[in-house]
């Protein structure tokens, strides 16, 4: 009898060894997809309110350009494409004044931020959560891997808010992501061509589009009402080929690929007939 538990003890010890092999081989297998899903170049644009964030990706690099009013769709938007085991931030970019600064606020101190920068200087109730940022100097730019580069711009005012006003550009190769505080601050910086993606962060989205003409425009909800949107687009050359409405709490991805800057098919509208012949929808 002795003989026969100890036998039955062994074959449990076996069974579980083996089920803890396995699921650390099932662990470390799903971790290496995140790891190689986090090294594509991309722009993942957050809901943080009434402003958009963005987390910007390539290789081993994670940046983190933070804005907007409600901390907690922050945190659930980048949930949403930061996975649990990749906590890690390499710079945190405190972006904005006043209320918009609650969500870089809320991430400020965190261990797991290695850098902690900000596009304008910080003043304000948020001044001592974000005292280490440093206001970096007008343009910097922030060299990834995988040739993608970071160029942060600041304007003494934006025309939206009388306060700062900043242009984030992300380019790899020919293909670019311009993200911008207010669709009227266009104008404050020095022309920079035509982007594959223009994402404005704040009010009046329609107003950036006229001085960044891009294939698709993205926006917060509360940025822009749908029937303005579609009284924009009555021709092509009125309004964007695509929009991408984010909303709070939602991140909505921007793969770059080779020439092109890809988008999510689920969350991108095409707002104008597509004329190609095979009626795909192709990348901005």
């Amino acid at each position: 009898m002795a003989a026969q538990r100890s036998s039955r003890a062994i074959s449990y010890l076996q069974l579980a060894a083996a089920a803890f092999l396995l699921a650390v081989i099932a662990f470390g297998a799903i971790n290496l997809l995140w790891e190689q899903e986090y090294a594509e170049p991309r722009v993942s644009v957050l809901g943080s309110g009434d402003r958009l964030s963005a987390l910007i990706t390539s290789g081993h690099a994670r940046v983190l350009l933070a804005t907007g009013n409600d901390p907690a769709a922050a945190a659930n938007a980048l949930g949403r494409v930061r996975h649990p085991t990749l906590p890690r931030l390499d710079v945190l970019i405190a972006a904005g004044e006043g209320i918009e600064l609650a969500v870089p606020a809320s991430l400020a101190g965190n261990p797991d931020t290695r850098l902690d920068l900000a596009i304008s200087p910080i003043e304000g109730e948020y001044a001592a959560q974000l005292g280490g940022a440093r206001t970096v100097s007008s343009p910097r730019v922030l060299d990834l891997p995988d040739g993608m580069t970071v160029t942060l711009e600041n304007a003494t005012v934006s025309s939206a808010t009388g306060g700062a006003a900043w242009r984030v550009t992300v380019q790899r190769g020919n293909s670019r992501v311009i993200l911008l505080s207010n669709g009227d601050d266009a104008g404050l910086f020095p022309p920079a061509g035509t982007p594959n993606v223009l994402v404005v962060a704040g009010a009046n989205p329609l107003d950036g589009w006229g001085e960044y003409p891009a294939p698709l425009l993205a926006f917060g909800d509360a940025a822009l009402a749908p029937d303005d949107l579609r009284d924009s687009v009555d021709t092509d050359a009125d309004g964007p080929d695509w929009a991408v409405r984010v909303f709070p709490g939602e991140a909505v991805s921007f793969r770059f690929t080779s020439g092109a800057v890809e988008a999510d098919p689920s969350a991108a509208v095409r707002l104008v007939p597509d004329l190609t012949p095979s009626g795909g929808t192709g990348s901005p």
